[in-house]
């Protein structure tokens, strides 16, 4: 399969004078939300409504800001291989989405909305089709490690943006390696007008093989990798940990890169403490390159445990916020399951959901 990497505005690559903005300085918004009883809210309404929940999402927003290197590690990565995409996409056999073996897939810029000022920009933009010609496919891809209410929002205009830059038909293609996530991401997008929907291509873990196989690793190196990274904590991590690192020790320094680094930070602390051990009894010899990677792991393990403790508090305390800030009082049940939860993952869904839900006594059930 032949892809290629160029970093260029998406408007270079379609017909010829296509315009530098696609969109004027306005993008419609979406449904109005109703008051009680019925009615439109009028201003002072709407600023009585939309203050708690607005305050809310800012606590929300900057505890979730922690995703973004593990989210950059997932884009750099799809970025670096866009096969990988295309790959994924055949072995899900998605309906009405057929993907040739022999395709060029081209990186082009993700810009979608150059005239705004708050641009919108998807985390990857692939153009199927010879350079030369114009592109027949183009696929949005996103990647999603949490649900993010605002991303339903600006998924059809990311399609829509594309479609008019590359005149060609547009596939939005999200990436979820959480079970959770991807059943979120799946939900169909009703833009209003009849008929008009966007239904997302979702990539969950399903979609994501289990590559715990050596031999298999060793031939599709980066594919081992996005394995260890969407399957490291489940109850296959120490295979699919080890089978991706032994296909990385096998490249040599300069194609190695940080592919390493992706393994070793999406595995459970557990596994890679377990590797270690293994390591000093003399087993898996072939990592030996990667002994020095193991050393900084466990260093930075140290202190992420001390941090991973410093978070759940934090956390605990910002779902009470958010509820305070609501105005919903808290059972005292509920507040003691939540100061007693140490599960960060847990707590994380509590938070998201502390945003939205009509009862405290929601949050935890």
């Amino acid at each position: 399969m032949a892809t290629k990497e160029t970093n260029h505005p998406a408007g270079q690559q379609g017909a010829p004078g296509a315009p530098g903005s696609i969109f004027g300085n306005r993008v419609a918004g979406g449904g109005r939300r109703r008051a009680p009883g019925g009615r439109h809210p009028g201003v002072a309404d709407r600023a009585v409504i939309s203050a708690p929940v607005a305050a809310a999402r800012e606590v929300l927003c900057a505890h979730t800001m922690a995703d973004g290197p593990r989210h950059d590690t997932w884009v750099k990565l799809l970025r670096e291989a866009p096969a990988l995409v295309l790959e994924l996409l055949r072995r899900s056999r998605v309906p009405g989405v057929e993907i040739p073996e022999e395709v060029e897939a081209t990186v082009v810029g993700s810009e979608v909305i150059k005239a705004r000022p708050d641009s919108l920009r998807a985390d990857l933009v692939l153009r199927l089709g010879e350079p030369s010609e114009p592109a027949w496919l183009a696929l949005v891809v996103e990647v999603q490690l949490r649900t993010k209410e605002d991303k339903r929002l600006k998924w059809p205009v990311y399609v829509a943006g594309v479609r008019a830059e590359l005149a060609c038909p547009v596939v939005l293609v999200v990436v979820a390696p959480r079970a959770s996530v991807a059943r979120w991401a799946r939900a169909r997008i009703e833009l209003g007008h009849p008929g008009f929907a966007l239904q997302p291509i979702v990539l969950g873990p399903d979609g994501i093989p289990v590559i715990d196989d050596a031999e298999e690793a060793r031939r599709n190196v980066r594919l081992a990798i996005l394995s260890a990274m969407a399957h490291g904590r489940g109850a296959r991590g120490y295979d699919v940990g080890l089978a991706a690192l032994r296909a990385v020790a096998q490249l040599d320094e300069s194609g190695r890169g940080d592919y390493h680094t992706y393994v070793l930070d999406a595995l459970a602390d557990a596994v890679v403490k377990k590797l270690e051990e293994e390591m000093e009894q003399g087993r898996h010899r072939e990592l030996t390159s990667l002994e020095r990677h193991f050393i900084s792991k466990g260093e930075a393990r140290g202190r992420a445990e001390g941090e991973a403790k410093g978070r759940a508090e934090a956390t605990r305390q910002n779902i009470l916020r958010v509820l305070a800030v609501r105005g919903l009082e808290v059972p005292h049940a509920v507040r003691q399951r939540i100061l007693g939860c140490d599960d960060v993952e847990q707590l994380d869904a509590w938070l998201a959901r502390a945003v939205t839900v009509e009862r405290a006594d929601d949050v935890t059930g």
